[in-house]
């Protein structure tokens, strides 16, 4: 019952995820639609719409009217009349003329492309979801902060912790308000959808460099299934599957991209006028530029680190272009697009600030960040273990830091080697006047932006400022580091299959696709699991689940760790175990709900430890990512067993007797959850004795235990315990 529970969430969030995403835009926007590519739907649909969401719920809450019904009526109501209006007609119209014409949207050469490619990405949907179907609780800390929001957007507030990017936010409330999902559902499970996005954008964009028409899919591939080395490469693959604001935002930098290049080889020079019905003129955009604009919103209404490297990647290919940009015609409408996306994104914000609401405390923890204090700490703890000197700053800084410190100094070699190779190949090309039909066709783009991510990456550790963490960098840039990896093969593929009919092209394709496999299997070089932050006890998670199901609303109260606060609130109340255990010295201490639970680890874990997955040889193989993880980590020092097993201690009366040292880290601190989870466990075990048919064991295992109170609302218990 427990997997069919989380399976239908699961559903849930999946399809609530594509109405509210797709659905709803190709509906309302059909006419809009009619006729484009698959590209431009997709791509449309994944920047318009997040905007669109929070711009809706925003300016709802700036006029105090926002709450989830207006919201329903609000998105279903313009959905129903969209779809009475427009949508039977013109599908009706469509099939008529597909029938009369007997055309296809997807064509026969482009149907095996894309069913290797569906494959491919769904492999990489269910590697990246395994982690939730294993732990039910969230993968990190942040995302408490970020369902907190989500709360103060259900109770009528906008950024309610201070101003802060609140696209994601605004989308996960919307689902929530039009399909009844538990939020805490939306956060465990929307990114492991939403991260189909982020690899069929980077997809998009690769097609575009490429010559070989299929190696898009092979770079993709290669992506999904080679393993990763090092600390931050490891937290970077595993932070696609939590629902945090910077992973939802991933793929705008590939259409920026995307549809600058796209604008720049249309060879429309401005917006224009044209002709309506013969009589009229309406004024028309560029379609490209129009995706551009929204790509830019999209970045900056998500988070402030995606539109820092959607402008990194633009900046990239618009360099090679600078002929076509650098005039008058065109470069007008491009600075108009990065304005107006930027204002659509950042008014609701400017907004909130000129209201009196301060930034978030998160904006200036990033922005200190910045400075890359953080990431040289990290470096001198290495060097420090290392027992190595200081190395200087110098040009080889950049290799040593970047390309050494990603993927080893043996894939960095080769990393290096084909990089160069590639390099090569496009002087042959331009030589050749390769791209003389056509702008930012080349290689030369991605290589240079891939080499600008790494720069970036290995700035704070050289001692320069660090534009963007490593968090941010990792999962794009090693998709394009790969990309140029795969260019010297496009280049042969290229003038070798490239040259024989469809179908052999086709049975090649899936022929490599299933050689990366094997061989990167067989090497053992195959992608290993991930890991989730270790925040809860899956028994915890789901007790608490059972208790939103069989108790009454706000009639019950959960007494534990901040953990299950959000999971809860808003069916009952909630009271921190540190805060319990404190007031229950006070001999007159009541709480008011008429039931009564408190969670006990009886195995009292260290608080956001790793914990890596496995699962079956196939989906990925057991690698040494724990020990690589934690290999230079601050909590070496304080645990030497920690990254060799999972850090756990034991409740007893001994460790009751204790005080604790610091109250602030109480649940972070082994030793002071220790004392804090013995001392409750022991109340709990004396209270039981002296009201033992009012108090008893609700749910029990080896590591975690819940008890449960029940009592009379009007005359609640006295639980101070002498």
């Amino acid at each position: 019952m427990e997997s069919f529970y989380w399976t239908f969430e699961y559903g849930s969030v999946l399809l609530g995820y594509l109405f509210l995403m797709f659905l709803w835009p190709m509906v309302v926007f059909g006419r809009h639609l009619k006729g484009k590519s698959l590209t431009y739907r997709f791509g449309f649909c994944v920047t318009v719409q997040p905007v669109l969401v929070n711009t809706a719920v925003l300016g709802l809450g700036f006029c105090h009217v926002l709450n989830r019904r207006l919201v329903a009526v609000l998105f279903y109501g313009i959905f129903l009349v969209s779809f009475l209006n427009k949508t039977v007609r013109f599908i009706m119209w469509k099939i008529r003329e597909h029938s009369r014409e007997k055309k296809c949207i997807i064509s026969r050469s482009r149907f095996w492309e894309y069913m290797i490619l569906v494959i491919v990405i769904l492999s990489g949907v269910l590697y990246f979801s395994y982690g939730s179907s294993k732990l039910h609780g969230y993968g990190s800390g942040d995302l408490n902060v970020h369902h907190s929001w989500i709360y103060g957007l259900i109770e009528g507030k906008i950024f309610s912790d201070g101003v802060y990017p609140e696209a994601m936010h605004c989308f996960a409330y919307c689902l929530n308000a039009l399909f009844g999902i538990q939020v805490y559902s939306i956060m465990l499970y929307l990114q492991c959808v939403h991260v189909v996005v982020f690899l069929i954008s980077a997809y998009c964009l690769l097609k575009e460099v490429f010559h070989w028409k299929y190696m898009a899919v092979l770079a993709l591939a290669l992506y999904l299934m080679l393993d990763v080395s090092g600390s931050n490469m490891i937290y970077a693959i595993s932070r696609l599957q939590w629902t945090l604001p910077l992973e939802f935002g991933l793929h705008t930098q590939f259409l920026a991209a995307l549809f600058l290049v796209r604008y720049l080889k249309s060879g429309n020079i401005v917006a224009h006028f044209t002709a309506w019905k013969g009589k009229e003129l309406k004024w028309r955009i560029d379609s490209n530029l129009f995706l551009f604009m929204m790509s830019v919103a999209a970045s900056v209404a998500i988070h402030y680190f995606a539109a820092v490297m959607a402008f990194l990647m633009c900046v990239s290919f618009a360099l090679f272009a600078w002929k076509r940009i650098f005039i008058r015609e065109r470069f007008v409408p491009l600075c108009c697009a990065v304005l107006c996306g930027t204002l659509v994104a950042a008014a609701p914000m400017a907004g909130a600030l000129a209201s009196g609401i301060p930034f978030n405390y998160y904006v200036l923890w990033d922005a200190n960040a910045m400075k890359g204090e953080l990431a040289r700490e990290e470096l001198q703890r290495e060097q420090e273990m290392q027992e190595t000197e200081q190395r200087s700053g110098d040009l080889s800084a950049f290799y040593r830091y970047g390309y050494e410190r990603l993927y080893g100094k043996g894939r960095a070699k080769c990393i290096l080697i084909l990089t160069a190779a590639a390099v090569c190949l496009e002087a042959v090309y331009r030589r050749r006047n390769k791209y003389s039909n056509g702008v930012n066709a080349g290689y030369a783009p991605l290589i240079l932006i891939a080499i600008i991510f790494i720069v970036t990456y290995a700035m704070p550790y050289a001692g320069f400022f660090d534009l963007i963490p490593a968090s941010g960098f990792c999962s794009s840039g090693n998709m394009l580091v790969l990309a140029v990896v795969c260019i010297p093969f496009d280049g042969f593929l290229d003038r070798t299959i490239g040259t024989h009919k469809g179908i052999v092209q086709q049975r090649a394709l899936a022929g490599y696709v299933v050689g990366i496999y094997l061989v990167l299997l067989l090497t053992g070089n195959y992608r290993g699991f991930l890991f989730y932050a270790f925040t809860r006890y899956d028994s915890a998670v789901m007790v608490t689940n059972s208790i939103i199901k069989d108790f009454p609303r706000q009639n019950f109260l959960i007494v534990s760790p901040t953990d299950e606060l959000y999971h809860a609130i808003e069916y009952g109340w909630h009271e921190e175990l540190v805060t319990f255990v404190q007031n229950c010295e006070q001999e007159d201490y009541t709480v008011a709900p008429e039931y009564v639970f408190i969670y006990v680890e009886k195995k009292p874990f260290l608080y956001m430890q790793p914990y890596f997955f496995n699962g079956p040889f196939w989906l990925g193989q057991e690698k040494k990512y724990i020990e690589e993880y934690v290999k230079y980590s601050e909590y070496r020092e304080m645990y030497p067993e920690y990254g060799s097993e999972f850090i756990v201690s034991e409740v007893s009366a001994e460790e009751a007797q204790k005080s604790m040292t610091n109250l602030g880290e109480c649940y972070v601190k082994l030793e002071n959850r220790v004392i804090l989870e013995s001392k409750a466990y022991e109340w709990c075990r004396q209270f039981m004795l002296m009201h033992p048919d009012d108090m008893r064991v609700y749910y029990e295992d080896e590591d975690f235990i819940c008890y449960y109170l029940r009592q009379d609302v009007d005359v609640p218990y006295k639980l101070g315990v002498r």
